[in-house]
């Protein structure tokens, strides 16, 4: 510890580390240990009374504060602040004496300045408590993480106030099971409140009292559609066009799914179409010759258990070609970072030796024996199989002793209906990829031709020539999807028609859900306006209830959510 107060100007340390320096004056400054000490006092000459605000010179008494300051030079700055208590003059204040206040320095009874604190509630703000708590340690102002969330909940939210253009969209605390609501101004991209729920009376109260929205985007959630005609029903609606999009796939995936059948017959003629084999060409001896059994391919265990004894199989070898050479087992093991244990192993034996998994015991080992012998007797169900062991006394559940049962299932030969339709099977080979799903195939119908892969395009191709529903229902999709992207207003009332008539019962079903909304869809389609900020800031919300792992109590992600 030493004084260093001449060794620069008062001036300049004032100026640099004070928060104040018009209203304060440094005495000394000293190091100790990872900490600079300021002694420092007031240089006012009277300070004002905090009840009846009459100003007073008259010193009482001074005692001394311990406040904390910003770090400088990666050193913690501590104030050991010099205050005064002054009397006061005023007869008909009931204080008589009174401490004077440094707003601009720290707070009453504060024990950290007010610049450390907006630092800290910053910091805590944007990255929360246990994160902030392990950057201010390693930033020279530690604090505890409980003292980041207290800072966050002391924060004075700004005023709510009612936005001209309001964006409206739900966030799941638990997706599926709960959900709130996020509101976002539109001409500032920023949110500026958040609704524990997404019913129709919380939202509809919230827009009771903040009157004047001009326009509103939403979704086609009917909860928000009715809050909005209850309490704003002056306000202009548009539907998001992402979600009349969206909406669009979701329609086509279901007319997809009820016709899975057409989809599968036109993946396995343009994947097979070259490999269909005469199994007569392959066997031209008699039906007798024709097995009536496939084997069953290796599961992922053997396939895996393969690999090992080929990798195994590579390290035999090159430890006995390294060993052939004159290499020692040192030099072998530094060669190919393998243990010298293992590599005497290698070497004692003319083959690599083969790894065995440890057998444990098992709570359904004293069954097993009636399980194997009720499965030769012909009970293949694993349900009945629990039942009986479970009156044996088996303790354990059906999962585990179903997944045992499946391995016998699975040594099992795969025997095929007849024959008959064994022979009509066509050879697939082993690279053949999945069939498109319904979903993916949704896809297909949107986009351009020009934007799929020439797989894609044969695909679809197909499918199209399969049926005149699928031609209807990609001229439609195709249709509503240049529509919403142009915002072609005009073309909108004659798609409606074609798509009530089409029919498709999926694809009418979105029409009359889209006439329904048919003043929102089409302000969707004349103004410029759509949910796009809001799915933004519905982002950021789910990065930010990530972050605070269990502690994303709903007040504490509200505050996070609405600090900018």
């Amino acid at each position: 510890m030493g004084d260093i107060s001449n060794l620069w100007s008062h001036n300049m340390i004032a100026s640099i580390l004070l928060p104040d320096p018009s209203n304060l004056r440094i005495n000394t400054a000293k190091f100790e240990n990872d900490k600079f000490i300021l002694e420092i006092t007031t240089i006012q000459r009277g300070s004002r009374c905090p009840d009846c605000h009459e100003s007073s010179m008259r010193v009482h008494s001074c005692y001394t504060r311990i406040v904390a300051d910003l770090p400088s030079g990666g050193y913690r700055i501590i104030l050991e602040l010099t205050v005064r208590r002054f009397f006061c003059d005023n007869e008909n204040c009931q204080r008589r004496t009174f401490t004077e206040r440094l707003p601009t320095v720290v707070d009453h009874y504060g024990r950290k300045t007010i610049r450390l604190l907006e630092a800290q509630r910053r910091i805590g703000f944007t990255t929360g408590g246990e994160v902030a708590a392990r950057l201010s340690a390693n930033l020279a102002f530690p604090a505890s993480p409980d003292t980041y969330l207290r800072l966050i909940r002391a924060f004075h939210e700004p005023e709510s106030y009612t936005p001209e253009f309001l964006g409206v969209d739900d966030w799941a605390f638990r997706k599926r099971i709960s959900y709130g609501t996020i509101l976002v101004d539109l001409q500032t991209h920023k949110p500026i409140e958040l609704l524990p729920d997404r019913e129709t009376d919380t939202l509809a109260n919230w827009l009771r009292n903040h009157p004047g929205v001009n326009v509103i985007s939403r979704d086609r959630a009917n909860y928000y559609i009715e809050a909005i005609n209850q309490e704003a029903p002056h306000a202009i609606q548009v539907a998001d066009r992402w979600h009349l999009l969206h909406n669009l796939v979701e329609a086509v995936e279901r007319v997809l799914t009820r016709r899975y059948k057409d989809l599968q017959s036109a993946f396995q003629y343009e994947a097979h179409s070259d490999e269909i084999l005469d199994l007569k060409e392959l066997d031209p001896h008699s039906d007798e010759q024709i097995s009536d059994f496939s084997p069953k391919p290796a599961n992922l265990y053997e396939i895996r258990k393969q690999q090992v004894r080929e990798k195994h199989q590579i390290q035999f070898e090159e430890i006995r070609r390294l060993s052939s050479q004159g290499a020692g087992i040192r030099e072998i093991g530094r060669t190919l970072h393998m243990s010298r244990e293992k590599i005497r192993k290698y070497l004692s034996n003319n083959c690599p030796p083969e790894y065995k998994r440890r057998k444990t015991p098992s709570i359904l080992d004293p069954f097993w024996e009636h399980i194997e012998k009720r499965w030769k007797e012909g009970c293949r169900n694993a349900t009945t199989l629990y039942h009986e062991i479970k009156g044996m006394g088996y303790p354990g559940c059906y999962g585990s002793m179903s997944r045992k049962v499946r391995r016998l299932r699975q040594t099992m030969p795969r025997q095929t209906k007849s024959k008959r339709y064994k022979r009509n099977i066509p050879k697939v080979s082993p690279s053949t990829v999945r069939p498109f799903s319904s979903k993916q195939t949704a896809w297909l119908f949107v986009r351009k031709k020009d934007a799929l892969n020439p797989d894609q395009c044969a695909y679809l191709d197909r499918l199209l020539e399969t049926s005149d529903d699928f031609k209807r229902l990609y001229e439609l999709s195709q249709q509503f999807w240049d529509i919403v992207k142009e915002k072609r207003r005009w073309d909108f009332p004659d798609w409606l028609l074609k798509a009530k008539s089409c029919g498709l019962a999926e694809l009418r079903n979105f029409a009359l859900g889209l006439q329904k909304d048919i003043a929102a869809v089409e302000a969707a389609l004349t103004h410029e306006w759509s949910n796009g900020p809001v799915e933004g800031q519905n982002n950021r919300l789910k990065t930010i209830k990530r972050q605070m792992y269990g502690r994303a109590n709903f007040d504490l992600l509200r505050l996070r959510v609405l600090y900018s």
